[in-house]
């Protein structure tokens, strides 16, 4: 069974697209559950033994930062391949459209985001008296750090490698990166396009690790980001879709227990899996119902994703700090699925709303 690179640049069919958004559903469910096991245990999701319940949710949902890399691979595969094979392609290129439809698009979920951060954080420190620090999802106090400067560095996608996180909503870093590469890939295909690859290459490259002594992990997410655009072109040929399926899984397990840098390399590797599964997913039999939950929450992952943790901390401050009873954990994941749901759609509505009318 040989393994062989072939250029393809891929173009999803409607499986393909139904079967990666479902991922992307899979990945936000493990983020989102896993915040809420630290927040309600004070712990992150561990392989310690308190009780059987807790350890079923550690065992399942403890792959949250594997999860946000994914994320950056998947922005990488499909913006960055996008980019990438215009360059090769030679085909024209429009960007002030990239602008307004990538770039720009950004920023309502941002300001939205941003405006939830502050009040929810707020209302918690000042309503419900909630104070809690939580060291391990690097929050030294809910509602700090809300102050116009985090707030305008939020907004500029300078989190987190020159600021820190908006009150307790670090997930924005990985909209912050996203920001980021969007802005280096653009201005590398400017590069490219006008003075060539073999004559700017090299500078470009020092330019990054020039920003990788700054933040390590910026770096390894940037060629986390391009390496996703790289599969989008070429394709790593042949497995079965059940080989795919379980060399991901094993990747990501050996990647959730070496934890660091090195966490995020072998997170690549098994985004390699991942996206030849869903590359090779024509024909795989997708149910019914799990479309349909696809086609309503799809348009929502990045929403989700921005506002969840907010949400999930306002919702302990308010009506679970201090219940420790049977039962009480699975309410709290039921209550807040559902409202930062609901939230998610709902800010999707405005944002997309024609206020011309």
């Amino acid at each position: 069974m040989n393994i062989n690179v072939k250029r393809a640049y891929f173009v999803f069919s409607t499986r393909n697209s139904e079967i990666l958004e479902f991922v992307k559903i899979m990945l936000m469910l493990q983020v989102l559950i896993g915040h809420l096991i630290a927040i309600n245990y004070h712990v992150l999701p561990e392989l310690t033994f308190e009780s059987s319940s807790i350890y079923f949710y550690k065992f399942f949902f403890r792959f949250g930062p594997e999860s946000a890399f994914i994320f950056v691979f998947l922005s990488g595969f499909l913006v960055g391949g996008s980019l990438l094979n215009t360059y090769i392609s030679k085909v024209k290129f429009s960007y002030s459209n990239f602008i307004i439809n990538k770039l720009w698009r950004l920023f309502p979920t941002i300001l939205v985001a941003v405006l939830i951060t502050f009040i929810l954080d707020y209302s918690a420190k000042h309503i419900f008296d909630f104070s809690y620090n939580f060291p391990l999802l690097g929050i030294d106090n809910v509602g700090g750090n809300l102050g116009i400067d985090y707030i305008l560095g939020t907004l500029l996608s300078l989190q987190p490698v020159f600021i820190s996180p908006l009150g307790t909503n670090g997930p924005l870093w990985t909209l912050g990166y996203i920001v980021n590469f969007y802005v280096f890939g653009l201005l590398a295909l400017f590069v490219f396009q006008r003075v060539g690859i073999k004559k700017s290459y090299l500078l470009y490259v020092g330019f990054i690790i020039l920003l990788g002594c700054i933040n390590i992990e910026w770096m390894l997410c940037f060629l986390l980001w391009c390496f996703g655009a790289l599969l989008r072109c070429y394709r790593v040929a042949y497995f079965s879709n059940r080989l795919f399926l379980i060399g991901f899984l094993m990747c990501i397990l050996v990647s959730n227990l070496l934890k660091g840098s090195i966490s995020i390399v072998v997170c690549g590797i098994a985004c390699v899996f991942l996206i030849e599964f869903v590359k090779s997913a024509n024909e795989l039999n997708f149910p019914v119902i799990l479309q349909r939950i696809t086609h309503f929450l799809a348009p929502n992952t990045f929403l989700i994703y921005a506002l969840h943790l907010p949400i999930c901390f306002f919702i302990y401050a308010a009506f679970f700090s201090g219940l420790n009873q049977s039962g009480s954990f699975e309410l709290y994941i039921l209550t807040t699925v559902f409202l930062v749901t609901v939230t998610s759609v709902f800010s999707l509505k405005l944002i997309d709303y024609d206020f011309k009318k």
